[in-house]
C-alpha cells in the first residue's frame, strides 16, 4: 500500500479505471448531415478506441438477439438524477443553448441566414427566455431539440465495471421515461435498484413541423412491474457490492457525462447543424484607434 499512489489519504484504494460504457439505441447515427437509420429493436454498442467509433457489441447482441425489451436497474435515487433532460442546441464544437422550457443559457450569438446556422461564441453565457409555448424559432426549425440521457445497468448483464446509457431526442420517448420514473418516485421515494422494463414501441405520428405527413416513429418506453421476479437477483448483486463500489460507479457516470463529445452528439442527434458556421468575434483593444491602409 502506498498512500497517494495505490490508496488515498483515507486509505481507500484508488480506482483509476472508469466503468466501461455501453450505449443502447434503436437506430444507427446519420452520416454527412443525413438523419439516423431507424431500427425496430435494441442495438448494443461499445466504444472502439482504435477507430473512435461506436460499434455493435457482437457478444451482447448475440446474447440478447434483437430484443424489443430489456430489464434494467437504475443507480440513482431520483428521476432528475437518473434521467438528465434539457432543450439543447449542439454543433460539432459545443452546445450553443441549453434550457428547461422557461429559461435558457445562450453560450453564443445565434442567427440563421439562407438556411445556414451562424454562431459567434460569447465570453459569458447569457440568460434568455425559453418559451416553448410560442415555439422558439430554433426549436421550430429543429436546430434545438429536447435531449434525455438515462444511465443504468442491464439486469441480465450485471457487471460492476459496465454502465449502460441511452440518449434520445424524441419528445414522446422523453415523456414516456420521465413520467414512469416520476410515478415510481412518488409511490416509493426512490427509483434506485428497482427492476424496470425498457422497451421500444412503434407509434403513429402526425408532425406539424415542415408540413410532414403521417409517419411511424419508434419510441422508448419504461415500465415497472414489481419486485416479485427479479428482486432476489438484485439483492444478491447488491450483497457483493461495497460502499466504495457504489461510489465508484456513480463517479464513473459523472466522468462519462463530462467526456461526452460535442461532435458525436451533433452527428447523431442534431444532423441539421452539421454545417453550422462559427463566426469569430471581432477583437478590439480598449483605447486603440481604428485605422485603414487607404
Amino acid at each position: 500500500m502506498i498512500v497517494g499512489v495505490t490508496h488515498n489519504k483515507d486509505l481507500r484504494p484508488v480506482t483509476s479505471r472508469m466503468p466501461e460504457l455501453l450505449k443502447l439505441a434503436i437506430g444507427l447515427p446519420g452520416r454527412n448531415g443525413g438523419g439516423p437509420q431507424k431500427l425496430d429493436y435494441i442495438v448494443f454498442k461499445r466504444f472502439d478506441p482504435s477507430t473512435g467509433d461506436w460499434v455493435v457489441d457482437e457478444d451482447l447482441q448475440g446474447k440478447f438477439g434483437k430484443p424489443r425489451e430489456v430489464e434494467i436497474v437504475l443507480i440513482h435515487d431520483s428521476p432528475d438524477e437518473a434521467f438528465y433532460t434539457a432543450y439543447e442546441l449542439w454543433t460539432s464544437q459545443q452546445v450553443l443553448c441549453r434550457g428547461d422550457g422557461l429559461k435558457a443559457l445562450r453560450y453564443a450569438d445565434i442567427r440563421e441566414a439562407q438556411g445556414q446556422l451562424i454562431w459567434t461564441p460569447l465570453q459569458e453565457p447569457v440568460e434568455v427566455q425559453c418559451d416553448t409555448a410560442k415555439r422558439c424559432p430554433l426549436l421550430e426549425s429543429e436546430r434545438c431539440r429536447p435531449r434525455g440521457t438515462l444511465y443504468f445497468l442491464l439486469l441480465d448483464h450485471l457487471v460492476l465495471g459496465t454502465v449502460c446509457k441511452l440518449t434520445t431526442t424524441s419528445f414522446r420517448s422523453i415523456r414516456n421515461i420521465y413520467s414512469t420514473l416520476a410515478l415510481i418516485y412518488r409511490a416509493r421515494g426512490t427509483v434506485k435498484w428497482l427492476p424496470l422494463k425498457l422497451g421500444v414501441e412503434a407509434v403513429t405520428a402526425y408532425p406539424k413541423a415542415r408540413g410532414r405527413k403521417k409517419t411511424i416513429n419508434l419510441v422508448w418506453t419504461l415500465k415497472y412491474e414489481g419486485l416479485v421476479d427479479k428482486g432476489q437477483k438484485i439483492k444478491e448483486f447488491l450483497r457483493g457490492l461495497s460502499r466504495e463500489n457504489l461510489e465508484d460507479l456513480e463517479a464513473g457516470v459523472r466522468a462519462h457525462k463530462q467526456l461526452e463529445s460535442a461532435a458525436e452528439i451533433q452527428e447523431e442527434f442534431y444532423p441539421l447543424n452539421a454545417r453550422a458556421v462559427q463566426s469569430l468575434p471581432q477583437q478590439t483593444t480598449e483605447g486603440e484607434e481604428e485605422w485603414t491602409l487607404f
